[in-house]
C-alpha cells in the first residue's frame, strides 16, 4: 500500500491554494505554462502503454490510461482552499474492474498535510485493507512519513523542492536520486509537489527538476526549446531492455 500512497503523496504535501480570481468553470488551461497532456511509454521500440491528463485550468482532474490488457482510471478532488482531499484510482484487466484505491487527505487549520487515510478493496478475492500515514515535518528540508500498518517511519530529505534521499523503514535501505537543472514535465501542475508517483513512476515524483539516476536506472532527455523534456530514455543495466516516452504538452 505505502507504493500506491507515494504514488500521489505530492499531491497534498506542502501544496497550497493559488490567488486566482478567474473562471473556474472553463474547463481548459490557462496561461500557467506547459503541462503534460499525453505521456506514451515504448519499449524496445513498441508501444505499451499511453496516458491521458485532463485539467480544470492547471488543477489536474484525471489521469487514464492503459495498456495491452488493462487500464486504469484516477480521479483527483479539491477542497475550497483548492487542496487535494480525495483520490479515487480504478483499476481495471481486460474490461473488468478487479481493484478501488482510495485516498482522503487529512489538513491541520494551517493547510498542512498531517494525515493520510487509505482504503483498498480488490474484488478478484474480496479482500480489503485501511491504512493511516502519518506526516511530521521536524525540521526544514525533512519529512518524517509513519505507517500504522508498518509501525515504522520514512525519512525524507528534500532539496530545491526535490526529494534527495529516502530512508526506507521497512527495507532498511537508502534511496539516493540526483537531477538535472531542467523544468520538471510536472512543473506547472498547480497542487504538484515533490513527492509525486516516486515509488511508482520516479519520473513523476518532481516538482522543480527531472531525476537522471535513482537505484541503477540511468535516465536521459531531450528537451524542447524551453527546457522541458518531450522524449526520455532509460534503462536499468546494459544488457536490459530500453525504454523511453514521448510527452505532448498543452497550455
Amino acid at each position: 500500500m505505502k507504493n500506491i500512497l507515494y504514488l500521489f503523496l505530492a499531491f497534498a504535501l506542502f501544496s497550497c491554494s493559488d490567488d486566482d480570481s478567474s473562471d473556474t468553470n472553463d474547463n481548459t488551461s490557462t496561461n500557467y505554462g506547459l503541462i503534460p497532456k499525453t505521456i506514451n511509454l515504448y519499449s524496445n521500440g513498441e508501444l505499451t502503454s499511453q496516458s491521458n491528463y485532463l485539467y480544470n485550468e492547471n488543477n489536474l482532474i484525471s489521469i487514464t490510461g492503459s495498456d495491452d490488457e488493462s487500464n486504469s482510471g484516477v480521479n483527483y478532488s479539491y477542497n475550497e482552499e483548492g487542496m487535494i482531499n480525495k483520490i479515487e484510482i480504478d483499476e481495471y484487466y481486460n474490461q473488468e474492474l478487479v481493484g478501488t484505491f482510495k485516498f482522503d487527505y487529512i489538513y491541520n487549520s494551517s493547510n498542512v498535510l498531517v494525515e493520510i487515510i487509505s482504503y483498498q478493496e480488490n474484488y478478484s478475492d474480496e479482500s480489503s485493507s485501511i491504512e493511516t500515514f502519518s506526516i511530521d515535518y521536524p525540521q526544514e528540508n525533512e519529512i518524517h512519513i509513519f505507517s500504522d500498518d508498518e509501525n515504522c517511519t520514512d525519512i525524507l530529505t528534500v532539496d530545491n523542492g526535490n526529494i534527495t534521499s529516502i530512508d526506507d523503514c521497512s527495507s532498511n535501505q537508502t534511496r539516493i536520486i540526483n537531477y538535472d537543472q531542467k523544468n520538471s514535465v510536472f512543473k506547472n501542475i498547480k497542487g504538484n509537489n515533490i513527492f509525486s508517483n516516486y515509488f511508482v513512476n520516479p519520473l513523476m515524483s518532481t516538482k522543480n527538476n527531472n531525476i537522471v539516476s535513482v537505484d541503477g536506472w540511468e535516465l536521459t532527455y531531450i528537451y524542447n526549446e524551453q527546457d522541458y523534456p518531450i522524449n526520455i530514455t532509460f534503462k536499468q543495466c546494459e544488457t536490459c531492455s530500453i525504454q523511453r516516452i514521448e510527452i505532448t504538452y498543452t497550455n
